[in-house]
This record gives structure tokens, C-alpha cells and sequence, in this order.
């Protein structure tokens, strides 16, 4: 049941989005339906998973307790609020620093779960220099080359 509940609070988040995305201004000229036709799609594609999911679940008959409060509990609960923070301090920090950060912590958290120390400190330097490397790859990406704002954050002044 719970689950049940989660996939039909997703589909209301994404019917909600949905709807966001036919306000966006359409030029009279324009024949490809605008910028919210990748958004439209993409949560139609949720709609159609978050349905086949439903439908499995229905099938099951197998119906456990409400367990919506255990995504807040242990290891989920960890990386939930990382994300919750990570979204909610994006425009603070931007998205070199936010992302990177966010990276960091939960591939440390991963590598204290599977070995219960952070001892290799080799393998920790190499993977932040890893994930710098990816995160300004992206960030050059979608800035230089696809002409996406990204937010800037604490780097405003510098990027």
C-alpha cells in the first residue's frame, strides 16, 4: 500500500509539472511545440512507468503496511535528506560546489557503509579530483556548449 501511495504522489508531482509546462510561451512561428515539449514527454514516460508499476503492484494482491516514513529512517533517510539539502542549497552554493559536495559526501558515506572506514586516503583524493573533473566537464558542457544556465552560486563573481 505504501508504495502504492508513493508512485500516486509522484504522478500528482508530475501532473503538476505537467501543467507548469503549458505556460511556457510558444512564438506563433514556432512549429515544434515550444520548450515544454521534452518536459511534456519525459513525464508522460513517468506517467506510462508509474502506471505499469500500479498495475504490477495491483496484480501482487500484495498488500504490506503503510511504510512511506522508513524512506526517512537508516541508510535512505541519509541520502534523502543529502539530496533534500543539496536541492534546497543550490542556489547558495551553485552547481561547481552543490554538486560537488553532494558527490563527495555520498560516495564517502558509501565507501564508510561497504568498509567501515575512510582510511584510503589515495582512492579519497582520487575520486574528488574524479568528480571535479566531471562536475566542470558538465558544467562546461551545458554552459559553453548548450547555452544552459546553470546556477552560479558563491561563484557568481568568478564564472
Amino acid at each position: 500500500m505504501g508504495e502504492i501511495m508513493s508512485l500516486l504522489l509522484l504522478a500528482g508531482a508530475g501532473a503538476y509539472y505537467y501543467a507548469e509546462t503549458l505556460a511556457y510561451r510558444v512564438s506563433r512561428f514556432e512549429r515544434t511545440g515550444g520548450a515544454g515539449v521534452y518536459p511534456r514527454m519525459i513525464i508522460i514516460c513517468l506517467f506510462i512507468f508509474i502506471a505499469l508499476r500500479l498495475i504490477q503492484k495491483i496484480a501482487e494482491k500484495d498488500w504490506k503496511k503503510f511504510v512511506f516514513f522508513n524512506l526517512f529512517r537508516g541508510r535512505r533517510g541519509v541520502f534523502f535528506f543529502a539530496f533534500l539539502l543539496y536541492v534546497l542549497l543550490m542556489p547558495f552554493l551553485g552547481y561547481l560546489i552543490g554538486t560537488t559536495v553532494y558527490l563527495l559526501f555520498t560516495s564517502a558515506y558509501l565507501t564508510f557503509l561497504k568498509e567501515g572506514s575512510l582510511k584510503n586516503r589515495k582512492r579519497l583524493a582520487l575520486r574528488s579530483l574524479l568528480f571535479l573533473a566531471l562536475v566542470g566537464g558538465i558544467h562546461w558542457f551545458f554552459v559553453t556548449f548548450l547555452n544552459v544556465s546553470v546556477p552560479s552560486g558563491l561563484l557568481s563573481s568568478f564564472i
